[in-house]
């Protein structure tokens, strides 16, 4: 990886860490990276030859589990209708559900285009990162 890379990777992170953001994305051309923390650390890194290959080979989980533990909010406000529900169809980046950790709301995006097939949670439970949130189907 070449040093201007990183060193944009790295101020990337350290400003989103100033944020209190749970996690940050780097994409430049074909290269793509995510980065989260206050969950087990997982780094994904792709390009064009794999990504073709990994999508022949698996089709992506259906589970969205949770970055992070904390409070899920299923709706952006009390009494406000929820962010999705079985059965709605659902984009890349979309917000599904927001968590909230010592008053930080984290939003939880949809990773690709899909179908909501089932609510794990209830609005205002207590999840553990990596608890199962919400099934979308592909």
């Amino acid at each position: 990886m070449a040093k201007n890379r990183l060193d944009e990777i790295t101020a990337m992170m350290e400003w989103s860490a100033g944020q209190g953001l749970a996690a940050v994305t780097y994409a430049q051309g074909d290269f793509r990276m995510k980065i989260s923390r206050g969950a087990p650390v997982a780094i994904t890194a792709t390009s064009p030859v794999n990504t073709a290959q990994r999508a022949a080979a698996a089709k992506p989980a259906a589970g969205v589990a949770a970055p992070l533990a904390g409070i899920c909010h299923l709706s952006p406000a009390p009494g406000a209708p929820p962010f999705v529900a079985p059965g709605d169809r659902v984009v890349p980046g979309q917000t599904l559900c927001l968590l909230e950790a010592m008053k930080v709301m984290t939003a939880v995006v949809a990773e690709y285009a899909g179908q909501v097939s089932r609510i794990a949670v209830t609005d205002g439970a207590a999840v553990t990162a990596g608890d199962l949130l919400i099934e979308v189907t592909p």
